[in-house]
């Protein structure tokens, strides 16, 4: 028998009970080619405060940065840094190393919350990060696509500021 099958329906009880609400369960997310699953995504019933709102978008964002510099860089001798400023809330994955005897070092992903929202200052990746936020529960209007020029951002499927 499965572990979900003899723990799951209990904690799923006990959660309701709590007065959670089970807002996805099973979560499917896809994550830069990878399917992953969770047994349940929860949320507080009545808290919906900008504190929690952002502590979620927190936790969104180092998880996808954590898991695309889990993935090792396939050229040359190049190391993957993340670096999470959470009292500011500026986020980023940083290559340093050598292909060769070319030196590496740069910004691959940026992200900051700004104003409540998700920034995507920078995106040198093919990973399609406001896809993958939202695949999470962040709401489109909620991020911001930072890269694009603020007369264009309208034009996109995504927040304009």
């Amino acid at each position: 028998m499965a572990a979900k099958d003899l723990f799951h329906d209990a904690v799923r009880m006990a959660l309701e009970k709590e007065e959670w609400v089970i807002t996805d369960d099973p979560l499917k997310v896809e994550l830069g080619g990878a399917k992953f699953e969770a047994d349940s995504l929860r949320s507080r019933k009545g808290d919906n405060s900008e504190m929690d709102k952002l502590d979620f978008y927190r936790q969104c964002i180092q998880d996808i940065l954590s898991e695309y510099a889990s993935i090792p860089v396939s050229n040359g001798k190049i190391d993957t840094h993340l670096i999470f400023d959470v009292q500011r809330d500026r986020y980023q994955v940083v290559n340093i190393g050598w292909d060769g005897y070319r030196r590496v070092h740069g910004c691959v992903l940026h992200l900051d919350i700004i104003d409540g929202k998700i920034w995507v200052q920078h995106n040198a990746t093919e990973m399609r990060i406001g896809h993958e936020l939202v695949a999470m529960g962040v709401p489109k209007e909620e991020i911001i696509l930072g890269f694009q020029a603020p007369q264009f951002r309208e034009y996109t499927e995504f927040g304009v500021a």
